[in-house]
């Protein structure tokens, strides 16, 4: 049941440096929690996120101990 998993799925959204001014690149990392047996989609991060957003790069990571990550 799809519904039930994205109930139990969390996100945590780690940005560095934690100050900064426009323009300057940050580095995110997005870690997915999930339950024994559940995956994430892993699609692609990108322009999609709007128009003050530039993602110049990333990947998800292979998921280990219930977690899915990506970096970028």
């Amino acid at each position: 049941m799809l519904g039930a998993a994205l109930l139990a799925a969390t996100a945590l959204l780690e940005v560095t440096p934690r100050q900064g001014t426009v323009g300057d690149p940050l580095r995110a990392t997005i870690t997915v929690t999930l339950e024994a047996g559940e995956d994430v989609e892993r699609a692609a991060v990108g322009p999609d996120l709007g128009e003050d957003v530039a993602v110049l790069g990333g990947s998800w990571g292979p998921a280990a101990e219930g977690k899915a990550v990506w970096t970028g």
